[in-house]
């Protein structure tokens, strides 16, 4: 999973320089929500703190999908926002 969510990352930071939008992030959570499940943060934050070992700007944006997966992991059942 990582692989294929890095290559998108990765081409939207080269096509919109770091400008990743809220819609992207969002869909990047969900995504890993359905392959991890509630452990979706957890393995955001392992990626992010992969990427900020390396020194890597996306980093970020991997900070931001965990805190996004962690939002929607904490709607109750049925809620839209």
């Amino acid at each position: 999973m990582f692989n294929r969510l890095t290559r998108f990352l990765t081409h939207q930071l080269i096509t919109r320089r770091m400008a990743i939008s809220e819609v992207d992030v969002l869909r990047v959570a969900q995504d890993l929500i359905r392959e991890h499940g509630t452990q979706a943060g957890i393995e955001a934050d392992a990626r992010a703190a992969e990427l900020r070992a390396q020194d890597d700007e996306r980093a970020a944006v991997w900070t931001r999908i965990a805190k996004a997966a962690r939002t929607i992991l904490e709607r109750p059942p049925g809620a839209l926002n």
